[in-house]
């Protein structure tokens, strides 16, 4: 029984001695401690004595009140109804269940959850009181989405030009809720094509992913094509916590570049920990998200030997200064333990450290601060420092400008990582999806003109 807030409410009660008399002060209050009593299932709570005794002559009043709570009430029935898939699958969403002490903010989850699964187009819930019994009967009507969806996609983005997409979704393979989906992404730097296959597991947002995607890349170290198999268990702990255990099987070839093997066949297993302060991203003002992942690989599992470990940490902060101020940081580093010629001559792309562009270090051209060969071809740092520090003010509803400073490269050496820096200003149009912003920077260690970014997304 969630009765904790209801006690300390009554505990901070706002007719101090010496305090003047406010009759909406008076009202509000009361009106607070009924609905507390009511999201803690004290649906029988009534005022026995509700009084503010006035006394004139010596300018004070006393207030005297006797609360009966009643019994509280528990969940009797509960009924889902409407839906093709199964209820032993619907119940990873539902956090009531019948005998349970009757709890608001429960059925409140309850009803996000399914919204926000992506299974339904509406999820209503009646609820039935029976006073005799002290229950509450909840039926939980749901409307499914349609089964197939194809969908075409365009986009821009200042690192990778012009976008698109188009994709087929199967929502419903069976009443267990697995989906599979296959898509094809086109843009001036790669082609992507993908099937992919989600099991959802007993909890939550916690799912087992497959995934098969062919990606040819034209970028700045070679014309590459890998196939690869990613197999990632996702384990969803908590509203902040989360956890995935992955295993990547890739076969990579490049074409353009001499001093990088040709042919690379290797199996990464890989661990990552996430945490975010708030559970809704989009819509976050203050807080902030941290991300640790971890990849390895041995000779034993991959040809040729590639032995290595690899530690990314990423942070993002949101700091409230004012109504219409904050403060925002950015923080990415990673951290390659493999020997420097093997690094060279072997270590796939996906695993190499590029900076420069959109989300990293702007007023660089997309991926342009790592290490080069002689020949001036890029090969990527074994080691990255990123981090951003920016101030946005909100001057209208749906708007924001911001000035920000980005420093950063990838590198071989932490005694000679030349930390290259940027200034620029911006404008952020907020939308339901994220931040659209349009971004002006300057590079201050390098012959770069003043570059363009936009990007969309969350801020944090």
């Amino acid at each position: 029984m969630n009765s904790v807030p209801l006690i300390q409410l009554t505990k901070q009660h706002p007719f101090l001695l010496g305090t003047t008399v406010n009759h909406d002060i008076y009202e509000q209050y009361k009106n607070q401690l009924l609905k507390l009593a009511h999201e803690a299932g004290f649906l029988d709570v009534q005022f026995e004595i509700s009084r503010m005794d006035i006394d004139i002559e010596n300018s004070t009043a006393n207030v005297k009140w006797l609360i009966n709570t009643g019994e509280v009430y528990h969940i009797g029935e509960v009924e889902l109804q409407g839906s093709n898939l199964s209820s032993t699958f619907l119940q990873r969403y539902v956090f009531i269940k019948p005998d349970d002490v009757y709890q608001q903010e429960n059925i409140i989850k309850s009803q996000q959850l399914l919204n926000r699964s992506g299974y339904f187009n509406l999820v209503t819930i009646e609820q039935i009181i029976n006073q005799q019994q002290h229950k509450v009967n909840i039926t939980i009507a749901l409307a499914d989405v349609e089964k197939y969806e194809f969908k075409t996609t365009f986009g821009y983005g200042t690192d990778t030009g012009g976008k698109l997409g188009i994709s087929w979704l199967d929502r419903r393979v069976n009443d267990s809720g697995h989906n599979y989906l296959i898509s094809l992404d086109v843009s001036n730097i790669e082609t992507i094509t993908s099937i992919q296959y989600k099991i959802p597991l007993d909890k939550e947002k916690s799912e087992w992913l497959n995934r098969l995607s062919n990606q040819i890349i034209d970028d700045k170290l070679a014309l590459s094509n890998v196939t690869k198999f990613d197999s990632r268990l996702l384990n969803h702990i908590d509203d902040n916590w989360s956890s995935q255990w992955a295993l990547t099987l890739a076969v990579e070839d490049h074409s353009s570049n001499d001093n990088i093997v040709s042919n690379l066949k290797y199996l990464v297993p890989s661990w990552q920990t996430n945490y975010n302060s708030v559970t809704d991203p989009f819509s976050a003002q203050t807080g902030w998200r941290w991300q640790n992942e971890i990849h390895f690989s041995t000779q034993q599992i991959s040809n040729p030997d590639i032995d290595f470990v690899q530690i990314e940490q990423k942070v993002k902060s949101i700091w409230a200064l004012t109504t219409n101020i904050r403060l925002l940081f950015r923080g990415h580093a990673g951290y390659t333990l493999m020997d420097d010629e093997q690094f060279n001559t072997s270590m796939p792309t996906n695993y190499r450290y590029f900076t420069g562009g959109d989300v990293s270090v702007r007023g660089y051209a997309y991926q342009s601060l790592a290490p080069k060969d002689i020949d001036g071809e890029f090969l990527g740092g074994k080691h990255l420092l990123v981090s951003s520090l920016e101030v946005d003010w909100q001057f209208t509803e749906n708007w924001r400008w911001a000035i920000f400073t980005d420093q950063g490269n990838a590198f071989n050496d932490w005694q000679h990582k030349d930390i290259h820096k940027s200034v620029g200003t911006g404008i952020r149009w907020v939308t339901p999806v994220g931040s659209i912003r349009f971004d002006l920077a300057k590079a201050l260690d390098g012959p770069e003109d003043l570059i363009w970014h936009i990007t969309i997304g969350p801020d944090l």
